[in-house]
């Protein structure tokens, strides 16, 4: 195998004007594997790379054909694959080399290199211009350009493979310039066509998707651990502003999960390492500036056409998991486009922006200044249509539904300056707004049902695709995932749900714990039949995954509402017993008394209990251990002892004395005499029969007595009366 060196690219004379020696370098570093290249050639190669693509005005790049420059940087990032010897990529004017060619909105004087923060020097050939090479700031390539690309996927490596470099990003302003370029802003600085004319609404910036895709994974890496760059991000730049817009105009198709999984990804981040303010003891930590974001997740969560727990849906679960079900939130929580069906076998997609406009205005995003112009517009003769022909006159095409989407972050609303007015724009967002053109939106119903089904749909599809009945949730599972991480946020979000809203939690109650539950011993323990129930309960006792296993008893715990006896009643004792051990309840807590229709029951064996209980269609009693009915088991005489021959009569006397034989010669059972005293079982049972014998002939004596007086005071009366009538005559 044929080692790749550095000589000779550094033996290229003018690397400007000799461009075939420069590819046939670039090309042979591309195609070579990682062990081709000695861990001091790729240190070398990546100082003379990133000099000759300095912002210079007699750096090599400026005269190189795009092919060139973007073999350059492809160059540079093939190399930068290797965590051993790409250091020279942590150097302060490496990264402002490789921030200039990603075309972020960056100060151009922030990128210009100060002389204390070049790396050891680096012969990147002569100067084709003899100048003195001070940074004049050369053009730079588009945001959507295949080599803004190129650079931020060097990046996005960089930061991968060196956590250290995360720091420095941020501090030359990589956080903000995120923010800015998600808000449309080009690598000027300045507002990209199609965001900055108020008067044409019509025109919407949309992102290009790999470079959403780029800007997605470099703020979710820059902000980890990072609240000063999250606040500044938010506050100064509306980030939540923009990711809500993103989220919403982005298709739910297979083209964007890539981007729309690292977008939620930056989301959770910001949603998780903001400042918020200190809340009260029983609040959750949440600021107003994020309610914006719960809408387009909502959106994504019913419009994905698929239901495995999988990025983006995974992803758009667990920012779910960190928005709070505060009551300004609760209608936005249960709301539904009104043309979605949502039931348990749905994934086909449907329009995102719709549902998100419908949302989004329950929230009453828009601005008082939208809100003012809509209402003029609402007095206006015209109608929508005439107004939809006007723009297509407007703009020479027709209104699309792209084009009735939510608007981007607007910047600025005019281009035109004064001569005097720096070629920079003021890099600072301003709030998001929607178009003010009427945009046709389907109602939204309210449906509490909605949210615990379309999860419950996400579960059940995993537990049969992953842990089908068979298979024991501490077993591996296929394809390297793991329960911890893919199980707890789904079961977390619903136990949220069913704690804050009572219609979702009888929704779900419903769901796993119906009226109609088969309890009876034939269809077997609760825990090893097929279903939603079946797996939960068997998560629950799960002995190597600790977090499913917690949260699967708080979702069922929530779902009984924290009550120990509902919980026993419904899914026994056996299963309930480990999850009441770690909430500080030992033994086996009080029984659920049930009250049955007398009316109902005697007119039909199975009437219903009442729905409060989880009701069951049969009167028989459950045992407290499985929950289910404590029949009688096959072949069992259900006679009584009078119907028994004299012979069995017999047998079972015998058996029976023989019980209290072995009981009495027990040492250990002992019972307790009327003294106090132990005593044998047999003595213990003879002197209870003979004391019940004496009070049973005390009772008799007493009642003849009674009799025999009742019968004198009757003669009494008798004859006193008797005394009486002789007296009249």
């Amino acid at each position: 195998m044929q080692m790749v060196t550095v000589d000779g690219y550094l033996a290229i004379g003018d690397r400007a004007s000799q461009l075939s020696k420069v590819k046939e370098e670039l090309e042979s570093v591309v195609s070579a594997l990682p062990t081709q290249i000695h861990p001091d050639d790729r240190t070398k190669f990546l100082d003379a790379l990133l000099g000759d693509l300095a912002d210079r005005h007699d750096a090599p790049w400026t005269l190189w054909p795009e092919n060139i420059h973007l073999l350059t940087l492809t160059a540079i990032k093939s190399l930068g694959r290797n965590p051993i010897g790409s250091e020279p990529l942590l150097f302060i004017p490496h990264i402002r080399t490789i921030l200039y060619h990603s075309s972020l909105p960056l100060s151009l004087e922030l990128l210009s290199s100060s002389p204390s923060d070049d790396p050891a020097p680096v012969s990147p050939g002569p100067n084709p211009s003899g100048s003195s090479g001070s940074s004049t700031h050369a053009r730079r390539p588009s945001p959507d350009s295949p080599h803004a690309l190129e650079a931020l996927r060097i990046l996005a490596n960089l930061l991968v493979l060196h956590p250290e470099a995360r720091e420095s990003f941020t501090e030359l302003g990589g956080g903000r310039a995120i923010a800015q370029a998600l808000a449309g802003l080009d690598g000027e600085g300045q507002v990209i066509p199609g965001c900055e004319d108020e008067e044409d609404p019509e025109e919407l910036y949309e992102i290009g998707t790999e470079r959403l895709f780029l800007l997605g994974r470099l703020g979710f890496l820059a902000t980890i651990d990072r609240s000063a760059a999250v606040k500044m991000m938010v506050d100064e730049e509306d980030l939540n502003k923009s990711l809500a817009y993103h989220l919403s105009i982005l298709a739910p198709v297979q083209a964007n999960f890539m981007a729309l999984t690292e977008l939620l990804k930056l989301v959770n981040n910001v949603i998780r390492f903001y400042p918020h303010a200190t809340p009260s003891m029983d609040a959750e930590p949440w600021s107003e500036a994020f309610d914006i974001l719960l809408a387009p997740c909502l959106g994504l969560l019913y419009s994905l056409p698929f239901i495995s727990l999988a990025p983006p849906l995974s992803s758009t679960l667990h920012v779910l998991l960190g928005v709070p079900f505060l009551p300004r939130l609760l209608s936005v929580w249960e709301s539904v486009p009104k043309s979605r069906s949502i039931d348990s076998n749905s994934s086909s997609p449907t329009s995102t922006t719709s549902t998100v406009k419908n949302l989004l205005n329950k929230m009453s995003i828009a601005s008082p200044q939208r809100r003012a112009t809509s209402s003029r517009r609402d007095k206006s003769p015209s109608p929508p249509r005439d107004r939809a022909a006007q723009s297509q006159a407007t703009t020479g095409r027709p209104t699309t539904p792209v084009q009735q989407r939510l608007s981007p972050p607007r910047r600025f609303g005019s281009l035109s300056r004064s001569p005097k007015t720096p070629p920079r724009v003021k890099l600072r967002a301003s709030p998001l707004r929607i178009p003010d053109r009427p945009v046709p939106l389907s109602p939204t119903r309210h449906d509490p049902t909605a949210l615990p089904r379309r999860v419950l749909a996400v579960l059940k599809d995993f537990f049969d695709t992953y842990l089908p009945l068979a298979k024991n949730p501490d077993e591996a599972l296929p394809q390297g995932l793991v329960l911890e991480e893919a199980l707890p946020p789904v079961f977390l979000l619903l136990a949220r749900a069913v704690m804050a809203s009572d219609e979702m939690r009888l929704s779900l109650k419903e769901e796993l714990l119906p009226r109609d539950l088969d309890r009876s011993a034939q269809a077997g323990p609760l825990e090893k039949r097929p279903g939603l129930l079946g797996a939960i309960l068997r998560c629950m006792q799960s002995s190597s995954h600790h977090q499913t296993r917690d949260t699967a008893g708080e979702l069922m715990w929530a779902i009984c509402q924290g009550d120990a006896s509902t919980l026993s009643a419904e899914i026994g004792y056996g299963n309930a017993a480990g999850l009441l051990f770690r909430k500080g309840i030992s033994g086996l807590p009080p029984g659920k008394i049930e009250t049955i229709d007398d009316e109902r029951a005697g007119e039909n064996p199975a009437a219903s209990a009442p729905a409060s209980l989880g009701t069951r269609p049969s009167i028989l009693p459950l045992n407290p251990i499985t929950s289910l009915e404590d029949a009688p088991s096959p072949g069992a005489s259900t006679s009584s002892f009078a119907d028994l021959s004299p012979e069995d009569q017999d047998r079972e006397a015998s058996k029976l004395f023989d019980l209290f034989d072995r009981l009495d010669r027990n040492p250990v059972l002992k019972a307790q005499g009327p003294n106090g005293q132990a005593v044998g079982i047999k003595e213990a049972l003879k002197e209870k029969m003979v004391s019940a014998e004496v009070e049973s002939e005390a009772q008799e004596r007493a009642m003849r007595e009674a009799e025999e007086q009742e019968d004198e005071e009757s003669v009494r009366k008798e004859m006193e009366a008797y005394r009486q009538r002789r007296a009249a005559k």
